[in-house]
């Protein structure tokens, strides 16, 4: 088993085998969040435009995701899992996602075989699914952030059966991280809620995680 960290959209390029794209803040995680919820389907876009064709062709469809970490204008959700958390109506509905990082990961995959939306709420269901998928090739693609190369190193590790920083070590760091302190834990900064931090932070909150199948992101099982 060839296990790889290619890092940003070049790296989802060059994914090979089972490509597992990281973002733990926050697309990752709110794709998981979504498929809890009901979501049946979640298309993702690299472009705001891209969205509001889907839109246009099907009312029915929500539109997820954000800009530079802020809701796009006329979405009718950010990329925020605190508040999908709190959502009742998303039982069979349709999603169309984009984001700044972890979408345009999923869109540039082109030479994977498979590919997986990665982040901490899903990590023991990946794994679970790698170490049985006996695939010659693991890439994992961590979208620039710390957190997501912090990510793509714990589950190296625990593929190849290593030590690695617990990940209540893992969170410490990510809590003096200098963008963290500015954006997640500033009570002042409203697009960031603290709640989407530790959210995204929690360990096998599911026991599934996103994959897509027919450039659809659905549930694993």
């Amino acid at each position: 088993m060839n296990i790889t960290i290619k890092e940003g959209v070049d790296g989802a390029r060059n994914a090979k085998g089972i490509a597992v794209i990281i973002d733990v803040l926050r697309a990752a995680t709110v794709a998981s969040y979504l498929l809890d919820k009901g979501v049946t389907s979640i298309h993702p876009v690299a472009t705001p435009e891209e969205a509001f064709d889907f839109k246009m062709k099907d009312e029915e469809v929500l539109l997820v995701g954000e800009n530079k970490g802020i809701k796009i204008d006329g979405f009718d959700i950010g990329n925020s899992p605190s508040v999908i958390k709190t959502l009742n109506n998303l039982d069979g509905k349709k999603v169309v996602h984009r984001s700044s990082t972890g979408t345009q990961g999923l869109v540039n995959s082109t030479n994977a075989n498979q590919i997986i939306f990665g982040s901490f709420v899903s990590a023991q269901a990946i794994l679970d699914f790698l170490k049985a998928s006996q695939s010659e090739d693991i890439t994992f693609v961590p979208m620039y952030a710390l957190e997501d190369q912090l990510f793509a190193e714990y589950m190296v590790s625990k593929l190849k059966g290593e030590t690695h920083s617990s990940l209540e070590e893992v969170k410490a760091k990510l809590e003096q991280h200098e963008w963290i302190l500015n954006s997640f834990l500033n009570p002042q900064n409203d697009n960031f809620p603290e709640d989407d931090f530790h959210l995204a932070l929690e360990v096998d909150t599911f026991n599934f995680f996103p994959i897509i199948k027919d450039g659809k992101i659905v549930k694993s099982n």
